[in-house]
């Protein structure tokens, strides 16, 4: 029996070892930049979202030579469940600004456009 064992080749145990320790090296280096990706990913919602709520707002305007402080009077709403909460700070006949605010993995992230359509992050959670 002990002739038959000789003859087959296989791995180490040292040898496995050492691949799972690369593997969990690997792995150690992957998961933080997957989780930036969703944070951006994130992000990206907050981005569309305020762009489509300014673009309410000047429609709004058009209409009515005023912004509306009332996110259902510019017919602004979301489908589905939103990451961020979306708030009209202020609008008058001159101007408004919303923001976009939601918290990853304890970090606040914050948004603001104005009627000017500036996009500005104002505290960004996916930088640690």
């Amino acid at each position: 029996m002990s002739a038959m064992l000789r003859g087959q080749k296989g791995f180490t145990l040292v040898e496995l070892m050492i691949v799972v320790a690369i593997i969990g090296l690997l792995a150690s280096m992957a998961v933080p930049e997957y989780y930036n990706f969703r944070c951006k990913a994130k992000q990206s919602e907050a981005k569309e979202s305020l762009g489509m709520l300014a673009k309410c707002e000047e429609a709004y305007f058009l209409e009515y030579d005023t912004y509306s402080i009332d996110k259902g009077n510019i017919g602004f709403y979301m489908r589905g469940t939103p990451y961020y909460s979306y708030k009209i700070i202020s609008a008058d006949g001159k101007g408004f600004v919303a923001e976009a605010n939601a918290t990853y993995k304890g970090r606040v992230d914050s948004w603001v456009i104005n009627d000017k359509l500036t996009l500005k992050n104002n505290q960004n959670g996916c930088v640690k």
